[in-house]
Protein backbone atom coordinates (compact mmCIF):
# COMPACT_ATOMS: atom_id res chain seq x y z
CA UNK A 1 0.00 0.00 0.00
CA UNK A 2 2.73 2.31 0.54
CA UNK A 3 4.25 1.84 -2.39
CA UNK A 4 1.27 1.90 -4.33
CA UNK A 5 0.29 5.60 -2.78
CA UNK A 6 4.02 6.95 -4.36
CA UNK A 7 2.60 5.89 -7.55
CA UNK A 8 1.25 8.26 -9.79
CA UNK A 9 -0.45 6.32 -12.36
CA UNK A 10 -2.28 4.66 -9.91
CA UNK A 11 -4.25 7.78 -9.60
CA UNK A 12 -3.96 8.91 -13.11
CA UNK A 13 -1.58 11.44 -12.89
CA UNK A 14 1.87 12.71 -13.88
CA UNK A 15 4.18 14.29 -11.93
CA UNK A 16 7.87 13.58 -13.02
CA UNK A 17 9.45 10.49 -14.31
CA UNK A 18 10.25 7.66 -11.77
CA UNK A 19 8.18 8.96 -9.55
CA UNK A 20 6.84 5.62 -8.43
CA UNK A 21 10.76 4.35 -8.61
CA UNK A 22 11.97 7.23 -6.49
CA UNK A 23 8.56 6.76 -4.10
CA UNK A 24 9.59 3.36 -3.82
CA UNK A 25 12.91 4.16 -2.93
CA UNK A 26 11.53 6.35 -0.24
CA UNK A 27 9.97 2.98 1.58
CA UNK A 28 12.71 1.08 1.34
CA UNK A 29 14.84 4.36 3.43
CA UNK A 30 11.92 4.72 5.99
CA UNK A 31 11.99 0.72 6.21
CA UNK A 32 16.04 1.40 6.86
CA UNK A 33 15.67 3.48 9.38
CA UNK A 34 13.11 1.48 11.70
CA UNK A 35 15.65 -1.38 10.47
CA UNK A 36 12.44 -3.86 9.85
CA UNK A 37 14.63 -6.32 8.15
CA UNK A 38 11.91 -8.99 8.13
CA UNK A 39 9.42 -6.77 6.35
CA UNK A 40 11.64 -5.83 4.24
CA UNK A 41 13.02 -8.70 2.96
CA UNK A 42 9.20 -9.50 2.08
CA UNK A 43 9.05 -6.16 0.39
CA UNK A 44 12.00 -7.13 -1.77
CA UNK A 45 11.94 -10.87 -2.36
CA UNK A 46 8.47 -10.02 -3.78
CA UNK A 47 9.37 -7.58 -5.59
CA UNK A 48 7.11 -5.03 -4.22
CA UNK A 49 10.00 -2.17 -4.53
CA UNK A 50 11.01 -3.64 -8.08
CA UNK A 51 10.35 -0.28 -9.57
CA UNK A 52 12.92 1.17 -7.93
CA UNK A 53 15.18 -0.77 -9.80
CA UNK A 54 14.14 1.49 -12.84
CA UNK A 55 15.42 4.80 -11.37
CA UNK A 56 17.98 6.92 -13.20
CA UNK A 57 20.36 7.66 -10.47
CA UNK A 58 22.20 4.48 -10.24
CA UNK A 59 24.42 5.35 -7.55
CA UNK A 60 22.04 5.83 -4.28
CA UNK A 61 20.23 2.69 -5.45
CA UNK A 62 23.71 1.06 -5.26
CA UNK A 63 24.36 2.89 -1.78
CA UNK A 64 20.80 1.62 -0.74
CA UNK A 65 20.98 -1.70 -2.01
CA UNK A 66 24.01 -1.95 0.14
CA UNK A 67 22.34 -0.04 3.43
CA UNK A 68 19.67 -3.17 3.85
CA UNK A 69 21.97 -5.56 3.63
CA UNK A 70 24.51 -4.09 6.23
CA UNK A 71 21.24 -4.00 8.15
CA UNK A 72 20.82 -8.13 7.75
CA UNK A 73 24.14 -8.34 8.86
CA UNK A 74 24.33 -5.83 11.99
CA UNK A 75 21.13 -7.83 13.20
CA UNK A 76 22.78 -11.41 12.40
CA UNK A 77 25.99 -9.97 14.55
CA UNK A 78 23.62 -9.13 17.45
CA UNK A 79 21.81 -12.33 17.57
CA UNK A 80 25.14 -13.64 17.49
CA UNK A 81 26.15 -11.95 20.63
CA UNK A 82 22.44 -12.87 22.66
CA UNK A 83 22.93 -16.81 21.74
CA UNK A 84 20.08 -16.93 19.05
CA UNK A 85 21.84 -17.16 15.82
CA UNK A 86 21.87 -21.37 14.85
CA UNK A 87 18.87 -23.71 14.68
CA UNK A 88 17.54 -23.24 17.76
CA UNK A 89 16.77 -19.45 17.62
CA UNK A 90 13.82 -17.79 19.01
CA UNK A 91 13.74 -16.55 15.27
CA UNK A 92 11.55 -19.64 13.65
CA UNK A 93 12.02 -18.19 10.19
CA UNK A 94 15.54 -16.94 10.28
CA UNK A 95 17.16 -19.15 7.59
CA UNK A 96 13.91 -18.61 5.30
CA UNK A 97 14.83 -14.16 5.77
CA UNK A 98 18.90 -14.68 5.44
CA UNK A 99 17.92 -17.04 2.19
CA UNK A 100 14.83 -14.34 0.95
CA UNK A 101 17.63 -11.52 0.89
CA UNK A 102 20.34 -14.00 -0.65
CA UNK A 103 18.03 -14.84 -3.27
CA UNK A 104 17.64 -11.37 -4.56
CA UNK A 105 21.01 -9.61 -3.68
CA UNK A 106 22.95 -12.86 -6.10
CA UNK A 107 20.40 -11.71 -8.63
CA UNK A 108 21.04 -7.92 -7.99
CA UNK A 109 24.61 -7.67 -6.77
CA UNK A 110 25.46 -3.81 -5.30
CA UNK A 111 28.96 -2.86 -5.58
CA UNK A 112 29.48 0.18 -3.38
CA UNK A 113 32.27 0.34 -0.48
CA UNK A 114 31.41 1.40 2.86
CA UNK A 115 34.52 2.48 4.34
CA UNK A 116 33.83 2.14 7.77
CA UNK A 117 33.06 -1.30 7.52
CA UNK A 118 35.09 -5.19 6.92
CA UNK A 119 34.52 -7.94 5.92
CA UNK A 120 37.49 -8.95 4.05
CA UNK A 121 41.26 -9.18 5.87
CA UNK A 122 42.12 -5.94 3.94
CA UNK A 123 39.90 -4.19 6.03
CA UNK A 124 37.27 -3.58 3.24
CA UNK A 125 33.48 -4.57 2.94
CA UNK A 126 32.05 -4.28 -0.70
CA UNK A 127 28.60 -5.17 -1.03
CA UNK A 128 29.32 -7.87 -3.09
CA UNK A 129 30.29 -9.82 -0.78
CA UNK A 130 26.83 -9.91 1.13
CA UNK A 131 25.92 -12.93 0.05
CA UNK A 132 29.10 -14.48 0.91
CA UNK A 133 29.24 -13.29 4.38
CA UNK A 134 25.41 -14.63 4.71
CA UNK A 135 26.29 -18.08 3.59
CA UNK A 136 29.13 -18.01 5.84
CA UNK A 137 27.06 -17.02 9.37
CA UNK A 138 25.01 -19.68 8.25
CA UNK A 139 28.07 -22.25 8.16
CA UNK A 140 29.31 -21.16 11.42
CA UNK A 141 26.00 -21.83 13.27
CA UNK A 142 24.62 -24.45 11.06
CA UNK A 143 21.54 -22.40 9.64
CA UNK A 144 20.04 -24.11 6.75
CA UNK A 145 18.91 -20.98 4.43
CA UNK A 146 15.51 -22.30 2.71
CA UNK A 147 13.02 -20.96 0.68
CA UNK A 148 13.08 -19.49 -2.76
CA UNK A 149 13.70 -22.22 -5.56
CA UNK A 150 17.39 -21.24 -6.60
CA UNK A 151 18.65 -20.99 -2.99
CA UNK A 152 20.73 -24.13 -3.24
CA UNK A 153 22.26 -22.67 -6.18
CA UNK A 154 22.43 -19.58 -4.64
CA UNK A 155 24.58 -21.29 -1.96
CA UNK A 156 26.89 -23.13 -4.26
CA UNK A 157 27.74 -20.01 -5.90
CA UNK A 158 28.45 -18.21 -2.81
CA UNK A 159 30.90 -20.64 -1.17
CA UNK A 160 32.28 -21.19 -4.31
CA UNK A 161 33.20 -17.27 -4.74
CA UNK A 162 33.89 -17.44 -0.46
CA UNK A 163 37.12 -19.93 -1.20
CA UNK A 164 38.38 -17.47 -3.53
CA UNK A 165 38.06 -14.42 -1.20
CA UNK A 166 39.27 -14.43 2.03
CA UNK A 167 36.04 -13.07 3.94
CA UNK A 168 36.63 -12.82 7.80
CA UNK A 169 33.32 -11.90 9.89
CA UNK A 170 33.88 -9.24 12.47
CA UNK A 171 33.82 -10.29 15.87
CA UNK A 172 33.89 -6.93 18.00
CA UNK A 173 31.31 -6.98 20.49
CA UNK A 174 30.11 -3.65 19.91
CA UNK A 175 28.31 -2.84 16.68
CA UNK A 176 30.87 -5.14 14.81
CA UNK A 177 29.47 -4.50 11.31
CA UNK A 178 30.24 -0.32 12.08
CA UNK A 179 26.25 -0.08 11.21
CA UNK A 180 25.51 3.50 13.51
CA UNK A 181 28.67 4.89 11.58
CA UNK A 182 27.32 4.15 8.13
CA UNK A 183 23.80 4.60 8.94
CA UNK A 184 24.77 8.37 9.83
CA UNK A 185 26.82 8.95 6.79
CA UNK A 186 24.13 7.50 4.42
CA UNK A 187 21.55 9.91 6.10
CA UNK A 188 24.07 12.51 5.13
CA UNK A 189 25.30 12.07 2.31
CA UNK A 190 21.64 11.60 0.91
CA UNK A 191 19.11 14.04 3.24
CA UNK A 192 18.79 16.37 0.49
CA UNK A 193 18.71 14.52 -2.23
CA UNK A 194 15.18 15.89 -4.23
CA UNK A 195 13.40 13.59 -6.78
CA UNK A 196 11.70 14.93 -9.77
CA UNK A 197 11.97 18.94 -7.97
CA UNK A 198 10.30 17.93 -4.90
CA UNK A 199 12.48 18.75 -2.26
CA UNK A 200 13.19 16.78 0.65
CA UNK A 201 15.32 17.15 4.40
CA UNK A 202 15.82 13.58 5.27
CA UNK A 203 15.49 9.96 3.48
CA UNK A 204 12.53 8.31 3.28
CA UNK A 205 9.74 10.13 4.45
CA UNK A 206 6.31 10.49 2.92
CA UNK A 207 7.49 13.73 0.17
CA UNK A 208 6.41 10.99 -2.83
CA UNK A 209 3.36 9.79 -1.34
CA UNK A 210 0.66 11.46 -3.02
CA UNK A 211 -2.05 11.18 -0.78
CA UNK A 212 0.22 13.57 1.28
CA UNK A 213 0.07 16.42 -1.79
CA UNK A 214 -2.52 19.06 -1.62
CA UNK A 215 -5.60 18.72 -3.28
CA UNK A 216 -4.17 21.45 -5.55
CA UNK A 217 -1.36 19.77 -6.45
CA UNK A 218 -2.97 16.57 -7.28
CA UNK A 219 -5.27 18.60 -9.42
CA UNK A 220 -2.36 19.92 -11.67
CA UNK A 221 -0.61 16.48 -11.91
CA UNK A 222 -4.12 15.26 -12.67
CA UNK A 223 -4.94 13.83 -16.21
CA UNK A 224 -8.26 15.48 -16.02
CA UNK A 225 -7.62 18.12 -13.92
CA UNK A 226 -9.38 16.46 -11.01
CA UNK A 227 -8.50 15.73 -7.80
CA UNK A 228 -7.99 11.58 -8.01
CA UNK A 229 -8.96 11.28 -4.11
CA UNK A 230 -12.57 11.78 -3.52
CA UNK A 231 -13.99 12.99 -0.34
CA UNK A 232 -14.94 9.85 1.56
CA UNK A 233 -11.15 8.62 0.39
CA UNK A 234 -9.52 11.37 2.16
CA UNK A 235 -12.11 11.36 4.83
CA UNK A 236 -10.72 7.74 5.51
CA UNK A 237 -7.40 8.58 5.31
CA UNK A 238 -7.67 11.33 7.74
CA UNK A 239 -9.15 8.35 10.02
CA UNK A 240 -6.26 6.21 9.43
CA UNK A 241 -8.22 3.52 7.54
CA UNK A 242 -7.89 2.69 3.55
CA UNK A 243 -10.06 4.64 1.37
CA UNK A 244 -13.52 4.66 1.90
CA UNK A 245 -16.04 3.85 -1.13
CA UNK A 246 -18.72 6.10 -2.39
Amino acid sequence: MMVDFRDPEAFGMYTFNDHAGYGALEVVQNALMWAVCEALGWLIAGDWVGVMRMIDDGEILDKTRTMYEYMLLAMLAELDKQGQLGPNSDVRNLGFIMAMYADESMSNRSQYKFPASRARRDGSYYGEDFVLCLVAYAARRNITMHGPPDIDETIARAEEETEQEDIVLPTRNKDPWDWVPSMKMYERRNSLVAYGGIPKVKIGGDALDITTFSSAERKRKSFNGTDPLTPNMIKSLKAGLLFGSE
